[in-house]
């Protein structure tokens, strides 16, 4: 019975490192390529995160975004989202941000796509975001497709944040 156990568990732990195991990492610190991203609104920076930190975690991702606004002065943004699909909710000053996210066929792409209900002024809106991640230059790049709907229309930009390097 102890062999059969062991060998069931040895199974499942193996399947889910393979599972997993062609999937890129995005864990790290990503700084914002100012230079080369394109936030689709007319090079505006408004509200586009300048730091990224992330930790993800067998299905975990935790994303710290820090945005520098010239409205709400410097602040700090913490959300986390399962990698298998299911959503998680994340509550907010704003409202609760509830996220998804899913791999591509290939699990070279992560497609993370967010709503948010506010409420200003008596009146609800929605604000949806799709961020598709992939990691390039041999990881030391990240390129994240974000598309943005809201109730002033769609905007689409590319960001690319490079890989800060870590310190020995």
């Amino acid at each position: 019975m102890k062999k059969r156990m062991f060998f069931i568990m040895t199974v499942l732990t193996l399947g889910k490192a393979l599972l997993f195991a062609g999937n890129p990492d995005f864990s790290g610190t990503w700084i914002l390529d100012r230079e080369k991203s394109e936030t689709g609104e007319g090079g505006r920076m408004r509200m586009t995160a300048l730091k990224l930190t992330v930790t993800q975690a067998e299905n975990q991702l935790t994303i710290e975004r820090f945005v520098s606004s010239e409205f709400r002065g410097d602040f700090t943004t913490t959300e986390q989202t399962m990698l298998d699909g299911r959503e998680t909710v994340n509550p907010s000053e704003f409202g609760d941000r509830r996220l998804s996210a899913a791999w591509s066929k290939d699990g070279k792409i992560l497609t993370i796509g967010s709503t948010m209900e506010m409420d200003r002024g008596g009146e609800t809106f929605q604000i949806r975001v799709t961020e598709s991640w992939i990691l390039e230059e041999g990881g030391a790049v990240l390129k994240i497709d974000q598309t943005r709907i809201t109730p002033r229309g769609e905007r689409k930009g590319i960001l690319y944040y490079k890989k800060e390097k870590t310190r020995k």
